[in-house]
């Protein structure tokens, strides 16, 4: 029974460094969201380069949510796997 008690604490400890990963995450993708639309609005869109690499954080950062969360808000839960 302790072993499963441990087991169960360690899942717990493990579920909230990825809860505290993915808000990490999705500050990082809001971030990048306003930058781009800030240099897609106001930019020099001759820059390609900078276009790039905001494009680039957008996605990373994307990517980083896509694992564990789908469309999600910030207030609903994570997506089931199937």
């Amino acid at each position: 029974m302790a072993k499963l008690e441990a087991e169960i604490e360690a899942l717990r400890a493990r579920a909230a460094v990825l809860e505290s990963r993915a808000q990490d995450a999705q500050l990082a993708l809001d971030r990048a969201l306003v930058e781009r639309q800030t240099f897609l609005l106001s930019g020099d869109l001759d820059d390609n380069g900078r276009g790039d690499k905001l494009q680039r954080a957008v996605d990373t950062a994307s990517s980083k949510l896509s694992g564990r969360y789908q469309h999600r808000s910030r207030s609903s839960k994570p997506a089931m796997p199937r």
